[in-house]
């Protein structure tokens, strides 16, 4: 399974379908001088953490890039399953430069759904509720951003600073698509977004700015 090449093919699908949708974009060099240097640590429990497997650079828009990341892991009982023996987990991080070091925690910030149930068996999305702090009070307070997760189900979202590497991410948690391709499941792999899931992502980035830009 050569990945390099199917990556290299994906990447650019994700850049067309930017174009596509009004966000001006194109693939650049991971490891160029206009990507964020990542610094990938040997061990890590956390995905953003892991190296980007591919970048596209995102021109005029709050978000900087979006960036690809590519898990692999093995599924040691898949002759009992009759699932592939891989899976390869795709993360999606819509990205800034920023210097947070020493605010990471004001930085950090999760949305879950309030969920509404009028009736047994039934529920509605009622509303969207963002744990953390300043940036999280301040994403709480913002009605279009809100009305636009809830309209779309985008519902569960994680923002986190990096001191070290100088950039704040905005990821999705969980897949929606799924695929098998050879001997892989594809777990997250067509997760491109739609024009209201990319600006959600671009008013979080910006609300993002208007924290850094007040200190």
């Amino acid at each position: 399974m050569n990945h390099s090449t199917n990556e290299s093919e994906h990447l650019q699908q994700l850049c067309d379908h930017l174009n596509s949708i009004g966000v001006l974009a194109r693939v650049i060099e991971k490891n160029g001088p206009e990507a964020i240097q990542h610094h990938v640590p040997i061990v890590f429990n956390n995905p953003l953490k892991a190296g980007r497997a591919g970048v596209v650079l995102v021109e005029s828009r709050n978000v900087q890039y979006v960036e690809l990341i590519r898990l692999m892991f093995s599924n040691p009982g898949h002759y009992r399953s009759n699932m592939p023996p891989v899976q390869l987990v795709y993360h999606y991080v819509y990205a800034l430069r920023a210097e947070v070091k020493g605010n990471e925690n004001a930085l950090e910030a999760t949305s879950r759904p309030v969920i509404r149930s009028p009736s047994p068996g039934m529920y509605h999305l009622k509303g969207i509720m963002w744990d953390g702090k300043e940036l999280a009070a301040r994403l709480q307070s913002d009605v279009v951003l809100n009305e636009l997760m809830v309209s779309s189900k985008l519902v569960d979202l994680h923002v986190e600073g990096d001191g070290k590497d100088a950039y704040v991410a905005i990821v999705k948690e969980g897949a929606d698509s799924y695929q098998v391709q050879g001997l892989a499941l594809k777990m997250g792999y067509g997760d491109f977004p739609t024009t209201e899931e990319f600006e959600i992502f671009d008013r979080i980035a910006g609300n993002v700015r208007g924290i850094l830009h007040k200190q």
